[in-house]
């Protein structure tokens, strides 16, 4: 059984982003603690979108920044 073409080649743009991902800082809104926190995360990438995501430093819950388009 041969795979969707469409889906192999974005499973494999998923693939390469991952490999390009980076730990960094950033500042998000964590909703738990209801401030903003510095953590430190990876970049993510889907619909052509960037999205820093990382663990609360406090209490340990997913925080995502969205960064904007990113460059093709």
């Amino acid at each position: 059984m041969l795979r969707n073409p469409r889906v192999w080649r974005r499973s494999l743009r998923t693939l390469e982003t991952r490999e390009e991902a980076v730990a960094e800082t950033y500042n998000g809104y964590c909703v738990k603690c209801r401030e903003k926190r510095d953590f430190t995360g990876e970049v993510h990438e889907s619909n052509n979108r960037r999205m820093a995501k990382g663990k609360c430093p406090v209490c340990g819950t997913t925080v995502t920044r969205i960064l904007g388009k990113a460059k093709v």
